[in-house]
């Protein structure tokens, strides 16, 4: 049986931060490579390598991340998806709040949306107005779900929960965790460490990540069927970088303008911190 485990160094939380030219990667395990024809060819072979989390990342150096001190060690998870077979394990929910249902996957241990959100609460959001898809290959219309400001995500008004409650712009917040935010009941809005946890299982390569058939992600292969789409973003109200990149926020990590997220990027993808105002994907993970 897989097993994540958690080996506590500590017994307190604390506060880290990196440099801008820090990566505080994860530190590797035995020997890290992109997937071969082998690997893709052998469904009952798991790799051996594990990658290791330190919870530090990089940031501005002037912004802390309240994360936890302990090592992560995750065993990586033999791709399920390729050109020839699909033997991911999927499932699916449905929103009670507005009916529509989404595709979700298991990695690992845990079990995540397939999906970007699409719930609009009914007072709006605040990057409503925007173009709700992306163009694939052959300029078809990709529909890619809501973008929410930080403060929506993590439900600051709490409409549903009350974790976030009046966390905000220009408020420092240390939530206590899960925090619900607007996912659907029994799922919630992940932490910095659990998109850590789910991008070791796929071996730390960006790639696998990737929904395929977009002109700028050329070396997509979504090996795991998480299906992430280059949506871009929200900014001031505006779409920037449609079909380049996306960013999906965490509930971890606040200080007054910043909060954690993770970005998936053409050739790259991992943890930053962004402002709170900045619109971004959600994909809630299982409680």
């Amino acid at each position: 049986m897989k097993r994540l485990l958690f080996i506590v160094l500590a017994c307190c939380a604390f506060f880290t931060a990196c440099g801008d030219d820090d990566s505080c990667d994860f530190l590797v395990k035995g020997e890290s490579r992109p997937y071969d024809d082998d690997d893709l060819t052998s469904s009952s072979t798991k790799s051996s390598s594990s990658y290791r989390s330190s919870s530090s990342y990089r940031s501005s150096s002037s912004y802390s991340s309240s994360s936890s001190k302990y090592e992560i060690i995750v065993e990586i998870e033999p791709p399920c998806k390729t050109e020839e077979a699909d033997s991911c394990e999927y499932g699916q929910i449905v929103d009670e709040r507005d009916g529509k249902t989404y595709k979700t996957v298991k990695i690992g241990e845990q079990v995540w949306m397939a999906e970007n959100l699409d719930y609009h609460p009914e007072e709006g959001l605040f990057y409503d107005s925007l173009l709700k898809c992306v163009p694939d290959v052959d300029s078809v219309c990709v529909e890619y779900g809501a973008l929410y400001t930080w403060t929506e995500a993590i439900d600051s008004a709490y409409v549903y929960e009350t974790e976030g409650v009046e966390c905000g712009i220009e408020i420092t917040c240390d939530l206590p965790l899960p925090v619900r935010g607007i996912c659907p009941k029994g799922w919630h809005l992940p932490t910095y460490d659990e998109f850590d946890i789910l991008y070791a299982a796929m071996g730390k390569l960006y790639y696998v990540m990737q929904a395929k058939n977009f002109k700028s992600w050329y070396d997509a292969e979504d090996f795991y069927g998480f299906s992430a789409i280059p949506v871009g973003y929200g900014s001031s109200g505006k779409h920037s970088r449609i079909g380049t990149n996306l960013g999906f926020w965490a509930s971890t990590g606040s200080n007054n303008a910043r909060a954690d997220s993770w970005y998936v990027h053409t050739n790259e993808a991992g943890h930053t911190t962004d402002a709170k105002d900045v619109g971004y994907s959600v994909r809630c993970i299982q409680d």
